[in-house]
């Protein structure tokens, strides 16, 4: 009994190389090896930077805590607009502010403290916040804040708030480098996978279209940061261009990241745009690579 395709109108049957690209279009593109490839890459990235941090800058909290309580959580960084560590060890310390108590003092004045505490949080080590719970005694002079409890946010104005940036400037240097030089990274490497391309390989355009999402947030948030840091506040506009930049990020990730992911199994589309495919090496030992 022959195997025959249906006759319709319009219809035609497929060609082999049509039957094995349509096959080819249906494999899986390796979509948790590259997860995981890319969770390594970043934590790699984190880590020289919270080194290179801890070396150059002081710990702005050292010293100004007494009788300290401390509780640990395990946080995933997975925001469209920030770069974070893909699982960060956060810490929520809180203690009597001994050294910081004059300077609150001298803020909330001519109002008399008499119960203060303050409470900083790390993400992997490092300070990104802060904020002290005051208590006022019920006096006249202390006006509005007579008997009140109120908690005063505390700026950490040190280096820090630049980790998510160097984070990311380290993480987009070293994948550019590795494609370039070796066709991989170190995290497709321990992954076992390696970029492929019938032409040489253009590390550093895949990388920005890949990386578009954190390059539409992550320079202007560093420029704000470091233009109106000495302001008291933002400036309307700056906020609009900010949240606007938020939504284009988010959308970034659905259109490059989320839909080929869900479509095309992690075809994504900086790979089929630019004639590349990511094989695992084993397939290339053989001569049998997988093609986009």
């Amino acid at each position: 009994m022959s195997m025959a395709a249906t006759t319709c109108w319009g219809c035609r049957r497929l060609t082999i190389s049509e039957g094995m690209a349509l096959n080819d279009a249906r494999r899986p593109r390796h979509l948790l090896r590259r997860f995981c490839a890319f969770a390594v890459d970043v934590a790699i990235a984190w880590l020289i930077v919270l080194i290179g941090m801890s070396i150059v800058l002081d710990d702005p909290v050292v010293g100004k805590l007494d009788r300290e309580t401390k509780t640990f959580r395990l946080g995933v960084g997975l925001e469209s607009g920030s770069f974070k560590p893909p699982v960060y060890i956060a810490s929520h310390t809180c203690g009597y502010p001994v050294d910081l108590l004059p300077m609150l003092r001298e803020y909330v004045s001519p109002a008399k403290i008499i119960g203060a505490e303050a409470c900083f949080d790390r993400n992997n080590g490092m300070p990104v916040g802060g904020s002290a719970t005051l208590t006022f005694a019920n006096t006249a002079k202390a006006g509005d804040l007579a008997g009140r409890v109120v908690n005063v946010p505390l700026t950490l104005d040190t280096g820090h708030r630049y980790g998510d940036a160097l984070a990311f400037l380290t993480f987009l240097a070293a994948s550019i480098l590795g494609l370039k030089l070796f066709g991989t990274t170190p995290g497709k490497k321990m992954m076992g996978l390696r970029v492929v391309g019938a032409a040489p390989i253009p590390a550093f355009r895949r990388e920005l279209i890949r990386s578009l999402p954190h390059l539409l947030t992550i320079p202007t948030f560093l420029a704000i940061n470091m233009a109106l840091r000495p302001l008291p506040s933002v400036l309307p506009v700056v906020q609009v261009v900010a949240i606007s930049l938020e939504l284009l990020s988010i959308l970034a990730v659905l259109v490059l990241w989320v839909n080929p992911a869900v479509r095309w199994r992690g075809a994504f589309l900086h790979d089929r745009w630019l004639g590349l495919a990511v094989v695992v090496v084993r397939d290339l030992a053989v001569g049998t690579p997988p093609a986009d």
